[in-house]
């Protein structure tokens, strides 16, 4: 009986774990299409109740990311439009050694390059619902 409580406890709990952000706990094959005109993130994501095969899943990073003042942050859209200069944006590594890390050159409100890149971990405004990338 306790053990059922417990089983039943993880598997409602998991779907709710997966979708608030942290993404990269349950999706393998992370990559980040980092194209100007249609950035995207992709990755292969279990879905909630891990008896379905994994799915592919993409989400357009400018739909979820915005930049402030040179920082990407959650919440609003299109944050390439200023934070695609000198050489970009990359995707790095994690501490976990999974790449979420977005590491992006961006415009201040005042139309100066930041003179340093910011990294911004995608694990904060990404979660994975049913397999799907969600932000």
């Amino acid at each position: 009986m306790h053990f059922s409580l417990i089983a039943a406890f993880f598997v409602s709990v998991l779907p709710l774990a997966l979708a608030n952000g942290g993404f990269s706990l349950s999706c393998t094959d992370i990559q980040a299409n980092l194209n100007a005109n249609a950035p995207e993130l992709s990755a292969t994501c279990m879905r909630g109740n891990n008896s379905l095969p994994p799915t592919r899943s993409t989400v357009q990073l400018n739909s979820c990311l915005h930049n402030d003042d040179g920082f990407v942050k959650c919440g609003g859209s299109n944050f390439m439009s200023s934070c695609f200069y000198g050489p970009g944006c990359k995707l790095l590594n994690n501490a976990m050694g999974h790449p979420t890390v977005l590491q992006c050159s961006c415009m201040t409100n005042n139309g100066v390059l930041r003179a340093s890149r910011v990294s911004f971990d995608l694990n904060e405004c990404y979660g994975n619902v049913d397999g799907q990338l969600k932000c």
